[in-house]
């Protein structure tokens, strides 16, 4: 599929892998959709090295072979390091193992696995890092204390990898990689199956549902979004708020909302599974998105595919998608006061459903399967030249 150089056997049969820190629930699904293009386009049977729900998810799936990492998260700076190193260290025997992997794609975290990197190289692998969202301004949302550790990892991994992979050419100055963007390529694994994500209700037929969907942690702004609700609710007498997800701030975050007094009007629920995703979909009349950092959001784009518009914070690639007032809402920042006023703007917008349908022709447009396919190959062929 690719032309080869001397990392590699045959030409025309490079043999794909792909490699993550081992994942939350949250991202089985960016990487099953990764997994998917790359099995389209592996010229050996692929391998995958991920761990915890990672593995769990993928372990079964015979088209490709998966190797498991598992990685516990400790409470101590120290403990957190050492665990970290440790998984590294892990990952990298697995990469030496995987004798015949031509290129490895780096994605969820792999920003930040120096030692595997380092060992493909050595090993005379090519390397693609796949950025799915920023570690930086994921660490800086958090007010995490490895802020400039962070940045140097970043750094090493961009410097040893053979080509870098971004959504957008807009995210090489977010993402701090002005260095490395002769090496940028433009890519996503993103694609929607239009056979489950579609349009089953109007507007007219939708509860009066603002919801918020995703993991419960700092980057993702929930925490911002619960302290705007109360001026939500206040504003619209007649609508109804659905958390959906988990994660380290869903105790913080029912604590909140009960001394808020606003839980008769609040609904948590827990991890929404993917299959049952498109249900919840097509109930909702908005959804928000008031993420600190983000890459291309998958639920966004899965939410405008079944009609149900958009408000999100102005980052990552959402500007390119989003148009304010056309496919959806942009806030320009995501603070409670900013959260409040563009969901009641967008709440009480006349014409709500063109607006939908127009963000629905747009993913439906630019968001197929062979898309996401022939850009990823594109890349690659780039890369390996």
């Amino acid at each position: 599929m690719f032309m080869q150089d001397s990392s590699a056997g045959e030409a025309g049969s490079r043999t794909i892998g792909v490699l993550t820190f081992p994942i939350a629930q949250a991202g089985t699904i960016p990487l099953s959709h990764l997994m998917e293009i790359t099995c389209s386009l592996s010229g050996g049977r692929p391998s995958l090295i991920t761990g915890n729900d990672g593995y769990i998810a993928f372990s079964s799936d015979e088209r490709f072979r998966t190797f498991g990492i598992s990685h516990e998260e400790a409470k101590s700076p120290i403990a957190r390091a050492i665990r970290f190193l440790a998984t590294q260290v892990k990952i990298s025997r697995k990469v030496v193992q995987i004798r015949d992997v031509d290129v490895w794609i780096f994605f969820i975290g792999g920003d930040l696995l120096l030692l595997p990197m380092l060992t493909a190289r050595i090993l005379r692998k090519k390397v693609l890092l796949m950025f799915a969202g920023s570690a930086i301004e994921k660490s800086r949302s958090s007010g995490g204390r490895f802020g400039h550790t962070i940045r140097a990892l970043t750094c090493l991994t961009s410097t040893l990898a053979t080509g870098v992979v971004l959504y957008a050419h807009g995210l090489v100055e977010e993402y701090h990689l002005e260095p490395f963007e002769a090496k940028v390529h433009i890519a996503h694994e993103h694609y929607i199956d239009f056979g489950r994500f579609h349009l089953e209700k109007s507007m007219d037929g939708r509860e009066p549902l603002i919801a918020f969907i995703g993991r419960f942690s700092e980057e993702k702004g929930v925490r911002n979004f619960v302290q705007a609700v109360p001026s939500i609710l206040e504003a619209l007498p007649e609508a109804r708020i659905l958390i959906g997800g988990s994660g380290p701030l869903e105790g913080e975050l029912q604590q909140q909302i009960a001394a808020m007094n606003i839980q008769d009007r609040v609904r948590i629920e827990g991890w929404i599974p993917h299959e049952k995703l498109p249900e919840y979909l097509n109930r909702i009349r908005l959804i928000t998105l008031p993420s600190y950092t983000e890459g291309l959001p998958n639920l966004m784009l899965e939410a405008m595919a079944c009609g149900t518009p958009v408000v999100a914070h102005a980052v990552g690639v959402i500007p390119e998608i989003v148009q304010d007032g056309r496919t959806g809402f942009i806030m320009n920042d995501n603070s409670p006061a900013c959260i409040a006023l563009n969901v009641i703007r967008a709440f009480r917008h006349p014409d709500l459903e063109t607006i939908a349908a127009q963000g629905m022709h747009h993913v439906e447009k630019e968001f197929g399967f062979e898309a996401a396919v022939q850009k990823c190959s594109m890349a690659l062929k780039r890369m390996c030249g």
